[in-house]
């Protein structure tokens, strides 16, 4: 089975101390560097794809026009 590439670290922003770990039964992205820690999964292809979507849905976030306007409504 071929997993889907992993993208870089949402935290660090490095895409060499990625590993993923199996913890009582889920498995996670963790970057051996930070220590970021993704979301639980049932299976490695799963962890990977939650991994990537949350740094996409954080780079939406940091592309956005108002990322870092504080106190406007």
């Amino acid at each position: 089975m071929t997993y889907p590439k992993m993208k870089p670290c949402p935290e660090c922003n490095d895409a060499d101390n990625l590993n993923i770990f199996n913890y009582d039964g889920w498995r996670h992205v963790e970057c051996v560097k930070c220590n970021y820690l993704g979301p639980g999964c049932a299976s490695f292809a799963w962890a990977i794809r939650h991994h990537n979507n949350d740094m996409d849905a954080r780079a939406a976030i940091r592309s956005s026009p108002d990322h870092g306007k504080v106190g406007e409504t």
